[in-house]
């Protein structure tokens, strides 16, 4: 019990990590390898079930599942967005999510931060990539 508690500290310090680096703002604005492409038909919620599914949905390279738990969180990995670290958690139920969000949010990480498909919530290191993603995935 004490390593799986561990693991999931460790899980929880990355999803920190991440999240206050995007507060400071962000280096990678301004630089959308997609502009000038034509925009893809939009992708259904069922075909998003997975993590994976998510990632390759977004382009994301280097994806990769993490061997550390994430509280409330099935799996979870991590891989680069248009530059940027991005971490996407699959969560069996709304239960789930809700424990994830209530073991983030005294790091200041709140719901609007995230962009939740399904039961699969992808977190953007650039911040000012959010939106991007949501977009993508609606």
């Amino acid at each position: 019990m004490g390593i799986k508690l561990k693991t999931s500290y460790l899980a929880l310090i990355a999803v920190v990590s991440l999240a206050l680096a995007g507060c400071s703002g962000g280096g990678d604005v301004g630089q959308d390898s997609k502009q000038g492409q034509t925009s893809e038909a939009p992708v259904s919620e069922a075909s998003l079930a997975t993590a994976e599914d998510v990632a390759q949905a977004l382009g994301v390279t280097d994806f990769a599942q993490s061997a550390s738990g994430a509280p409330g969180a099935s799996r979870w990995g991590e891989g680069t967005y248009e530059g940027s670290k991005i971490q996407i958690y699959e969560f069996a139920n709304d239960e789930d999510y809700a424990v994830f969000l209530d073991a983030v949010k005294g790091f200041g990480i709140v719901e609007s931060r995230l962009v939740k498909v399904g039961n699969v919530v992808v977190s953007v290191q650039d911040q000012t990539k959010t939106d991007a993603v949501r977009a993508e995935l609606e």
